[in-house]
């Protein structure tokens, strides 16, 4: 899958209609992340959360014939199917939890990796000379640091933050402007909501879930991007919502065609593919 720019540059293959430039740019990608089959990567996602979305119908639909079992008895057998019911609502939250920590832990690290490897492959294929692309804080640091996104530059010196080395990286590259305009904050609940869940499991202690919860308003997070099932009118467990998991789907993909336009215009292709 290895490609390099003489390479791209000789083929013949790379004579694309101007009106398809746009969408066979990102094929490129690839000379940034050869390594990478991102491609399969989100074909295995999308089919395990389709198993997942079929498994949470299955017991919805249990749910719903045990109300309508429990509004057609009476006494003992009322209480019953009460019980059965309950305890399937029980499961169904933890199921929930299980699910939303399956989907983080495979998008937070497949759109970390992107990110990681894409900054690398940019350095290796598009960046190799002295001179770099602006005057960035970013490029007075080594080789080691400067292209790893996971760290980011300010006033009080070096960090350790992926959300803000990706946003800074991107900035300093010149990356940026192809890349989905609500990147930054996409990352933001993703890699949050991974660390909670890895750190602290589906139930995490109270304070941090209620000062997460706080965080959808205070950091004007998307409402429609978590769920949480509540204790006392509380927080209790709190998901990422089948909205949000598409939508890191779809920015993923996004990503990708970001990292191969870019590829055709640091490199020259773009005036190459238009003229032809």
């Amino acid at each position: 899958m290895a490609t390099n720019m003489k390479e791209i540059d000789n083929k013949e293959s790379t004579q694309v209609p101007e009106d398809s430039y746009e969408m066979d740019s990102r094929g490129f990608a690839c000379v940034v992340l050869p390594e990478l089959d991102y491609d399969a990567q989100l074909l295995a996602i999308r089919h395990l959360l389709r198993v997942h979305e079929n498994v949470d119908r299955e017991i919805e639909k249990e749910i719903n014939a045990l109300e309508e079992s429990k509004k057609n008895s009476q006494g003992r057998l009322c209480d019953f199917f009460e019980f059965e019911q309950e305890e399937k609502i029980q499961f169904s939250v933890y199921q929930s939890a299980a699910h939303s920590m399956s989907a983080v832990g495979m998008l937070a690290p497949l759109m970390e990796s992107i990110f990681h490897q894409g900054f690398r492959g940019i350095h290796e294929n598009l960046f190799t000379g002295e001179q770099h692309p602006s005057s960035h804080i970013r490029w007075n640091q080594s080789d080691a640091d400067k292209w790893d996104c996971h760290l980011v530059w300010g006033r009080s010196g070096r960090k350790k933050d992926l959300v803000r080395g990706i946003i800074q990286l991107s900035d300093a590259t010149g990356l940026k402007p192809f890349l989905p305009e609500d990147l930054e904050v996409v990352l933001k609940v993703l890699f949050s909501y991974r660390n909670k869940m890895f750190h602290c499991g589906f139930e995490w202690p109270v304070v941090e879930r209620t000062r997460f919860w706080n965080r959808i308003e205070n950091e004007s997070w998307p409402a429609n991007w978590l769920d949480k099932a509540t204790s006392g009118g509380e927080p209790w467990i709190i998901y990422l919502s089948s909205e949000f998991i598409q939508h890191c789907i779809q920015t993923i993909e996004q990503v990708i065609a970001s990292f191969g336009n870019f590829v055709v215009k640091k490199s020259g292709l773009a005036q190459q593919l238009h003229s032809r």
